[in-house]
Order: C-alpha cells, then structure tokens, then sequence
C-alpha cells in the first residue's frame, strides 16, 4: 500500500531523533566513561600510591625489626652470656665444693683403706720377713754345708788319685812273681786265722824240713790229727785276672777271665 506524507515524515522524524538520541547517549557514555576512566585512573595512582607508602612502611618496619632483632639477638647474646658466666660461676663454685667434699671423703676412705690394707699386709710382711731370715739361715748353711761339701769332694778326689795311684802300683807289683808271692801267703794265713787257727799251734808258716833230696819250705804246714799234716805251697796267678780287668771290649775280659778260672 503507498505511503502517505505524514507517515513519511513521521518516520523520518523517528529516524532523524532516534540517531540523535543515540549520539547523544554515545556522547554521554563517552562522558561518563571518561570520567570513570579519570575517577579510576585517579583512585589507582592513589592505591599505588597508598601501596608506595605501605610498602616503604613495610620497609621501615622491616629495618625496624631487624634492627630490633639485631638489638634483641645482641641483647640476649649478652644476656645469655651474662647467664652463661653467672650459671658456669655458680657451677664452677658448686663444683669445687662437691670436689673438696668428695676429696675430703675420699681422703678419709683412702686411709681407712690404706690402714686396713696396712693390717692385711703386716702379717705378710711379717711372714715374708721371718721367711727371709730363714732362707737367709738356710743359705749360709747351704754355704757352709757346700764349703763342707766341697772340701769332702776335694779330700774324696785327693784320695780317689792317691787311690788310682796305689792301685796301679800294685798292680804293677802284683805283676811281678816275688810279690804275688808274698800276697798269696799273706791271704793265706789270713785265711787260716779267720778259721780260728793259732800258729805254731794249729799250722806253721814258712817251716824248715829236711829231706834226702834237700830242704823245703812250704808256704803253710797245717796240723792235723793223729799226728798227720797238710802241707799248702800257695800260688797266685793273676796274670790272666788283670788283662780281664784291663780288657778294653767284652770279648777279650772273657777270654782273660776264663784263663783266670782255668
């Protein structure tokens, strides 16, 4: 349907005002956010302003504190050390008189064990001392009796020699026929008295007879009875006996010994 004028221009007014209404709300609105901008911008610098001023009065308080810390810590160290010599003071004084207690105590119970010790030791000591008087007495016995000793084993070795000496001289003489002679009557008329006999009595030695062929002597002449006699001519071969005694090995002391028996 056509458009009438009025409405044409109606609707022109409509557009016209509506486009000038919202400039001017657009005008408006960039006014108003300006100004909010300039209220923001404005109560920003003052918080960061106000932020400035906290955080240098944090800073303060910081240096604040640690300069009171400092104080405090040094405070306290001195304090603490003040404490520290007063209490080591006291300590070092309680100390030294639990130590003279204790050394004293200590001092007393060292003596009553030393005199206790000293009583358990006296006897031994004592005893000790008797000991060493004794072994002391058994020592110079022991010399004495070991100078006895030793002179008996000097005499005793004196008389071995003498001994050996005499032996071997008569051994040497009892090699030679005349002596052998002689020992064989001398044992033989100590045989005969051991028996009891009596000379002139019971035998005689070394008698006188006479006969056709000329006189004898026998070694012994024993009387018997019924007027008959035993007439002993000793002989005493020890030839053989010696070179048994002499013998270096068993097999020649046999041989000498059986010609000795023989």
């Amino acid at each position: 349907m056509p458009t009438t004028l009025p409405e044409t221009v109606a609707f022109d007014w409509v557009v016209t005002g509506g486009a000038a209404g919202l400039l001017l709300g657009l005008a408006i609105g960039l006014v108003i956010g300006w100004v909010t901008r300039i209220k923001l911008k404005a109560r920003l610098e003052a918080r960061e302003a106000e932020l400035a001023a906290r955080s240098d009065a944090d800073s303060e308080r910081e240096r604040a504190l640690s300069i009171a810390a400092e104080r405090l810590r040094a405070t306290f160290d001195e304090l603490a050390d003040q404490q520290f010599r007063s209490h080591s003071e006291t300590f070092l004084k309680l100390a030294r008189e639990n130590l003279s207690v204790h050394h004293e105590r200590a001092r007393g119970d060292l003596a009553a064990r030393e005199q206790a010790i000293e009583n358990l030791v006296r006897p031994i000591r004592e005893a000790l001392q008797r000991t060493d008087a004794q072994i002391q007495e058994l020592e110079k016995a022991r010399r004495e009796t070991h100078g006895g000793l030793q002179a008996q084993l000097e005499a005793m070795a004196a008389s071995h020699a003498a001994l050996s000496v005499e032996t071997r001289n008569l051994v040497n003489a009892l090699r030679r026929p005349e002596v052998r002679g002689q020992w064989g009557e001398i044992t033989l008329r100590r045989l005969v008295e051991l028996a009891g006999m009596v000379e002139h009595c019971d035998f005689t030695a070394q008698a006188h007879l006479a006969t056709a062929t000329g006189s004898i002597r026998p070694d012994l002449v024993i009387n018997l009875p019924e007027g008959r006699q035993l007439v002993v001519d000793v002989k005493t071969p020890l030839d053989a006996y010696l070179e048994a005694v002499q013998a270096e090995n068993e097999t020649d002391r046999r041989a000498a010994t059986a010609r000795h028996a023989s």
